[in-house]
């Protein structure tokens, strides 16, 4: 039940937060990526071992883990709620059931997560970037960074779902009525 959209959320914020620090020391943007993982399984084995040691670190001093857990403390009431949207007649035993299910199941997921992570951050940055990425979140103002996120992240995500949810209504709006000179719906 949980939306891919939510799940996407999760993911783009949790990276924003560790992109909004320093950028790569020349200045060039990282090759693309060639990990199209979708679970920890499907992950490259070829990333050297110390490699991924200095990605967990930064990820670690990223505070990334309690991040997305703040993460998902507010997305599965998020979720609850598009739930009671879409059917008001819901049952508060299933939706105690889905939040249950939902927050143990993300919540199981963390390590996995941080595994693609580490990975992901290991194919776009060299030992040394790691390193200094690790540096800055370890520094004054990456710990502020690091504190200040999760309350930020409350106060984008209303405001990121009031847009979703704008920008969902006008594709509609714009597909029904292309499909409507044709004959067609969704």
């Amino acid at each position: 039940m949980l939306s891919r959209f939510v799940l996407g959320l999760m993911a783009a914020l949790a990276f924003a937060v560790l992109a909004i620090g320093p950028a790569m020391a020349d200045g060039t943007p990282p090759p693309p990526s060639s990990t199209t993982a979708s679970s920890a399984a499907d992950l490259p084995s070829n990333i050297p071992p110390e490699k991924l040691a200095a990605a967990r670190e930064l990820l670690d001093a990223a505070n990334l883990k309690s991040l997305m857990r703040s993460l998902i403390g507010s997305l599965v009431p998020a979720e609850v709620a598009a739930i009671k949207r879409q059917n008001p007649n819901v049952s508060q035993d299933a939706l105690n059931t889905f939040t249950t299910a939902m927050s143990e199941e993300l919540n199981g997921s963390l390590d996995q997560f941080m595994d693609i992570y580490a990975t992901v951050y290991a194919e776009h940055f060299s030992i040394d970037e790691l390193h200094q990425v690790t540096a800055f979140y370890k520094s004054d103002v990456g710990r502020k960074m690091i504190a200040a996120a999760p309350q930020m992240m409350l106060e984008v995500m209303p405001l990121a779902q009031r847009m979703g949810e704008q920008i969902g209504a006008r594709v509609r709006d714009r597909v029904n009525a292309q499909l409507q000179k044709h004959g067609d719906s969704l």
